[in-house]
């Protein structure tokens, strides 16, 4: 999936399933998921959908109505945690004299000279006044 994100990044692309089938997905399938099983914690298309119900009538599956109650999809983490410029490096450091969320590569090469660089889990929440880039 990630490898997916950054193929579409890459091209420009604004097109990003927000959740993908599971069982499709392992068949290198790429296709939006209309429900969520939380026991099996899994998403399924509407072809998958349909004999999962069938074998697991019990288990507890919401649809896209219930999208609220659904997981932070994968690829949505993996946007979020990984660098823009540095798509092996996870997003950890943010630079307060920027303004700016960074990956420790970022801090060595941009922000070395900066006085307040600090871990994101440390300092707890990103300042609003502050503007993202």
């Amino acid at each position: 999936m990630a490898a997916y994100v950054n193929s579409l990044l890459n091209k420009g692309s604004d097109t990003v399933q927000d959740y993908c089938c599971t069982a499709c997905e392992e068949r290198n399938i790429i296709i939006d998921a209309v429900s969520y099983c939380k026991r099996c914690a899994k998403y399924f298309c509407d072809k998958c959908n349909t004999p999962h119900k069938t074998l697991y009538e019990h288990h507890s599956v919401l649809g896209r109505g219930d999208l609220d109650k659904w997981p932070v999809a994968k690829v949505t983490v993996d946007i979020v945690e990984k660098c823009l410029e540095h798509p092996e490096e996870k997003i950890k450091l943010f630079c307060y004299g920027h303004g700016q969320i960074c990956c420790n590569t970022c801090v060595s090469l941009n922000h070395r000279t900066c006085g307040e660089v600090k871990l994101i889990t440390d300092s707890g929440t990103i300042p609003k006044s502050k503007k993202l880039s």
